[in-house]
């Protein structure tokens, strides 16, 4: 018994952090069993793939040339190399606020370049004799897509991992290690990828026909994006995304009656804690949807940061009667609008649309935020909170489809600024989120920075950021 308990304690020190528990987030162990488990089935799948992809390029095949096989090899890596460029590019600001979408999103990359590398062997028996390569183009382009797919595998997972462990290592008391975390992080992986790979060449000699080996591939991929999406639902990240801070506040606010409910009785005040919001919060939703988080109902749309004064006046002038958009162009409804956020660092603009009636079921909202010079993180998640507040009282109340939109619309962003700044509500919210563990301050609602930055407003003007 002493010797057992002796050989689990080296254990603990070779593979997880130091000063276990204390110095990681508690949805740490939870995460590393999912994770280990989907490790193992992604490299048995590997495996398998691995094989598949020899075989098509001629192993065991007295007509297949060296040549012929690193010229796919080098195409194929141009295509990675270039998609690597591409995705940094496009993926980079988007990783770390929306950490969970892209670590589920990786895995299903990978997979669908395991599956297309799996898939080759198949597409050589039609190859014609003029085809590049001696291979038929299909099989080339299958091959490169495989290497497309998993340049952005690798991409996304980089980023949304660092996210991750960085939320592994901000335990909710005291300070974690980032750089023990990542290295024992890496021996686990070593051993789970070692033990996938000893088992799969017992398995893999069986595998030898293709009523055998597709069945047992697609179980195995099936099996590890279930598990890793059981890993990803189960992390309580505490940072605040656009997602989470919707979530966060429109709960906070369907539990808080409005200044026109004052006549029904009050509820205890409460925040949702990320334990709690990690439950209603959806992996694969577009940042910038915002959602009811009872009905899932979509309330609005949002974009923030990337769009100017101008830009939306124009559109004022362009859109139907059926939408309405402030700022109104004429100039004292616009200084009305900008009087509201006189003492904010950011604008809200709303446009409404109704489809098939005056219902709220057919209103369809948009809205911007716009950053004014000085903003801070803190100003971006006041300015969704604001938006996402706006949205729920516009599906509370639709304005009529006959009435005065930019006047309408003024009044409700009006009423939803004081709704946000009623008796102290705002610095009441944020002082419940940071007692039950969200950091408010980390800016995770701004994906990268802002494309225009309003710098005077009396003159309409805005500066583009470079």
């Amino acid at each position: 018994m002493r010797q057992l308990e002796n050989t689990i304690a080296f254990l603990g020190k070779v593979f997880l952090p130091s000063g276990y528990p204390d110095t990681v987030s508690p949805d740490y162990m939870r995460y590393q069993i999912m994770n280990a488990l989907q490790a193992f089935c992604s490299s048995l799948a590997t495996l398998i793939s691995n094989r598949a992809v020899l075989e098509g390029m001629g192993v065991g095949d007295a007509s297949a040339t060296a040549t012929n096989a690193l010229l796919l090899s080098v195409l194929q890596d141009v295509f990675g190399r270039l998609t690597t460029i591409i995705g940094a590019y496009h993926f980079g600001s988007s990783l770390y606020p929306e950490a969970k979408l892209y670590r589920m999103l990786a895995d299903v990359l990978n997979d669908g370049a395991i599956v297309l590398d799996a898939l080759s062997p198949l597409l050589v028996s039609h190859s014609s004799s003029s085809s590049y390569f001696n291979l038929r183009g299909i099989r080339v382009a299958a091959l490169c897509l495989s290497s497309t797919l998993r340049s952005l595998c690798g991409i996304v997972a980089g980023g949304s991992k660092a996210a991750i462990t960085l939320h592994f290592a901000s335990p909710l008391h005291g300070k974690g290690d980032v750089g023990d975390l990542n290295a024992k992080d890496a021996s686990k992986e070593t051993v789970l990828a070692l033990s996938g790979m000893l088992l799969g060449t017992l398995i893999v000699p069986y595998l030898k026909t293709a009523s055998t080996i597709y069945p047992v591939l697609f179980s195995l991929i099936l099996l590890h994006l279930l598990i890793n999406y059981v890993g990803v639902r189960g992390l309580e990240l505490r940072s605040l995304n656009r997602q989470r801070a919707g979530i966060s506040w429109l709960a906070y606010a369907h539990a808080h009656p409005t200044s026109q409910d004052a006549s029904k009785p009050q509820q205890k005040k409460s925040v949702h804690t990320p334990v709690e919001v990690a439950l209603r919060e959806r992996i694969f939703e577009r940042p910038s949807i915002i959602r009811d988080p009872f009905t899932h109902r979509v309330l609005a749309t949002c974009h923030i940061g990337t769009t100017s004064l101008r830009e939306l006046a124009m559109a004022n002038k362009t859109k139907a009667s059926s939408h309405r958009t402030l700022p109104s162009c004429r100039s004292q409804n616009l200084k009305s609008w900008t009087e509201v956020f006189a003492k904010e660092k950011y604008l809200l603009a709303c446009e409404c649309a109704h489809t098939d009636g005056a219902s709220a079921s057919a209103l369809r909202i948009a809205m911007h935020i716009l950053l004014k010079d000085g903003h801070s993180a803190v100003d971006h998640l006041k300015a969704w909170v604001h938006a996402s507040e706006t949205a729920f009282l516009l599906h509370q109340h639709p304005p009529p489809a006959s009435s005065n939109g930019s006047e309408d619309l003024l009044r409700v962003i009006q009423q939803s600024y004081r709704e946000l700044e009623g008796n102290g509500r705002w610095s009441a919210w944020v002082e419940d989120m940071k007692s039950v563990g969200w950091d408010v301050r980390e800016g995770a609602v701004l994906a990268g920075s802002p494309k225009v930055v309003i710098v005077e407003i009396a003159g309409r003007e805005d500066r583009k950021q470079v």
